[in-house]
């Protein structure tokens, strides 16, 4: 699924990848896709795909919420993280955020068993990218109270970004 426009919410939708399709190279498979500002993702199901929920890095979209939504059994496309493949670095991930103003809360991420994903929530400001109201730039996330579990080389990370908080959440 793709969001192109502002100020919409999804709630309650299930999608999945049951072929579990993926792409080594070149465009990820993506369960739920957003290209706006002021969305709301809530209480969804996203199953078996490279990138589960993906705020895209081609604009530096804001005022994002994905909350309280199952982000479940990602496929990653490395050979593990002793490979020397870069590919475990590029693919897999629960929740990614680029760009400004995001609350990440009470969600579930799992990877898939015996996949080498790379991140089960990942925030990462775009300090190129002007256009976010106010002087909130790669600025004000907060992830509290998630659940990451699963092969991911990192659990939850925040890279580039200032004003963020990280509190109450469960890795293993």
């Amino acid at each position: 699924a793709r969001v192109a426009a502002n100020l919409v919410e999804i709630n309650g939708v299930t999608i999945g990848n049951p072929n579990e399709l993926q792409a080594a190279t070149g465009g990820r498979n993506i369960g739920i896709q957003i290209k706006a500002n002021d969305v709301t993702v809530q209480g969804c199901t996203v199953d078996r795909w490279q990138n589960g929920i993906l705020v895209e890095m081609d604009g530096e979209y804001s005022r994002i919420k994905i909350l309280n939504n199952r982000v479940v059994d990602i496929i990653g496309a490395g050979l593990g993280p002793a490979s020397a493949s870069p590919l475990g670095e590029d693919r897999g991930d629960g929740i990614v955020v680029w760009g400004a103003q995001a609350t990440i809360t009470g969600n579930v991420v799992s990877a898939k068993s015996g996949s080498d994903c790379r991140i089960g929530i990942h925030c990462e400001g775009l300090p190129g990218f002007a256009g976010t109201p106010g002087n909130y730039s790669s600025a004000q996330y907060t992830i509290s109270d998630n659940i990451v579990y699963g092969q991911f080389r990192r659990g939850i990370s925040v890279e580039d970004v200032s004003e963020a908080t990280v509190t109450g959440n469960t890795v293993a």
